[in-house]
Order: structure tokens, then C-alpha cells, then sequence
């Protein structure tokens, strides 16, 4: 968190970086998260399976707020699904016909029996879609998933209209990167079927967009980057947050939005201490 110190020596009247996103505006989005937030609203109209997929602090959570607000928006038929079991590791078919019949027709008594329940979910999907809206089944934290459930989901995915050309139903999946073990066919061969017919979509760290980030978080508080970061600091800020690995020589980097806001507030936090005017490059190396 900003300190009241920090925030007087560079005459900000809110913390930029916590509490931050109240609106749509206060969402800085690279080409990369437009392209995954586009994906999300296609598979939605398509009826498809898609796996987002980003680390903690990625901003997946965001770019489903986005998706919720662009559909109401824009006035597009689809009808949200979110199931709101805490502990994904025991989302059952049950619970998801819960999910879905209640979501779609909350005044439904929902039946008993699971094979009651699994009819009366294609009986909900079908009025809905009859009177012409999509539905999209969007399971948060679903690394947690069991490979029975991700089963299960193909089974509701296979729901199709009355002319049988469609999918009533389109899935996204919002997960961090351990999805992409229960993703690998190889490891869970009996979940094929669904594995095969989801498209994975990966947020990737800001790296080149870090300084236009920056710069928007600021500007939403109304003040301008260069008059808090020298030229110098976003470089370091890449450089902190970026490695090689010793064996691959592959380079990976963590600079997601959590990272970097958390950075920047422990630079703004020190530059204030020493009576700098600007966070430095140098100051960011000795954090």
C-alpha cells in the first residue's frame, strides 16, 4: 500500500494501485488480454471450450469482470453461468446442474434425482435458447477441477439445439498454469474428448506494455508517469522481474499486474523515505 508519506511527495490524493479497478476505464489492456477478453466473448457466441489460462495476479478475474460488463453492454443475448462452489475440487454434476438451472430459471424447484436433474438441465438450455440467448458455463479457479468433473463437462457440451447444429452451452475456464497438466492428453487419456476440443488462450506478463501500464494507472489518479518513473526505472522494474533459466536458456519473466503494482508502491514507498523526486532505475535495483 502507498504510505500517506509517498502519496504527499508525489501529490496523489489516491493510491493507484490498491482498490484500483472500479470501472471498466481503469482497465489497462495490451493487445494480448484484448486478444484472450475476445476469445472469452467468441467461445460465449460460438459455443465453444476455452481455457483461459495465467499465472496469480494475471489478471484473469479482471477480464471476467470485463466480459460481464461488455455483454451487458452491448445488450448480447448470453446468459452468464457461474458456479459458486469455494472449493472447486469438489464441483460435482450436481452441483453444476445446480449452477445452471438456477442461473438460467431461479424460481425452478430443481428434481431430485441426477438423471432428473440432467434432463431438466437440456430442458432449461433448450427454452433459453429458444427464445434466443447463449449460455456460457464460466468456472473460476478451475485448476482445481478433477478430471471426472472436466469429463462431466464435455457431457453438458454435447447439449445441442433443436436443429441440431449448435451448442447450447459454451465453457470458459479461468485457471492458473496448472491446468495445462490436466490439459495434457498424454497424462489423462480418458479425458480426450474434452481435452481435444479446448482451445487454450494464455495472459502473458506485460514485459513491453510495462510502461504504458504504468503510465494508464497513473493517469487514472491524474498525474503523469515521467513525473514519478525516470526513463531509467521501468527498465530496472523489467530487469528485477526477469530470468534466465541456467539449463534452457529460456527467458521467463513475472511482470503481471500484481507484480508490478506491488513494485512500484515499495519504489514510491522508498523514493518518498530519501526525498527522491523520481523513482530511479537505481533505486529500483536496491529494493
Amino acid at each position: 500500500m502507498l504510505s500517506p508519506a509517498a502519496k504527499r511527495h508525489f501529490k496523489l490524493f489516491r493510491d493507484p494501485f490498491n482498490d484500483d479497478v472500479n470501472s471498466p476505464e481503469d482497465v489497462y489492456l495490451s493487445e494480448d488480454q484484448r486478444y484472450v477478453l475476445e476469445a472469452m466473448l467468441q467461445t460465449a457466441k460460438g459455443g465453444g471450450i476455452t481455457a483461459v489460462v495465467g499465472e496469480s495476479g494475471s489478471g484473469k478475474t479482471t477480464l471476467r469482470k470485463l466480459l460481464q460488463h461488455r455483454i451487458a453492454r452491448e445488450g448480447q443475448n448470453i446468459r452468464l453461468i457461474l458456479p459458486h462452489t469455494l472449493d472447486k475440487t469438489k464441483l460435482s454434476t450436481g452441483s453444476l446442474c445446480t449452477a445452471i438451472v438456477k442461473d438460467i430459471e431461479p424460481d425452478t424447484t430443481l428434481r431430485s434425482s441426477l438423471e432428473a436433474q440432467a434432463r431438466q438441465v437440456k430442458e432449461v438450455l433448450l427454452r433459453s435458447a429458444r427464445a434466443g440467448f447463449k449460455h456460457l458455463l464460466m468456472i473460476e479457479e478451475a485448476h482445481d477441477l478433477s478430471i471426472q468433473t472436466l469429463k462431466y463437462l464435455k457431457r453438458f457440451h454435447e447439449i445441442e439445439s433443436d436443429d441440431g447444429f449448435g451448442r447450447v452451452l459454451a465453457i470458459v475456464l479461468v485457471a492458473q498454469p496448472e491446468m495445462r497438466v490436466k490439459l495434457d492428453v498424454a497424462r489423462y487419456p480418458e479425458a480426450r474428448e474434452f481435452i481435444h476440443r479446448c482451445e487454450v488462450a494464455t495472459l502473458a506478463p506485460l514485459y513491453d506494455n510495462l510502461k504504458p501500464y504504468l503510465a494508464h494507472k497513473l493517469e487514472r489518479v491524474g498525474i503523469k508517469a515521467e513525473t514519478v518513473f525516470s526513463d531509467d526505472a521501468f527498465s530496472a522494474i523489467r530487469a528485477r522481474w526477469t530470468k534466465i533459466d541456467p539449463s534452457t536458456r529460456a527467458v521467463k519473466n513475472d511482470l503481471y499486474p500484481l507484480i508490478v503494482n506491488n513494485t512500484a508502491t515499495r519504489a514510491m514507498n522508498r523514493a518518498a523515505e530519501l526525498g527522491m523526486p523520481l523513482v530511479t532505475g537505481d533505486l529500483v535495483k536496491e529494493l
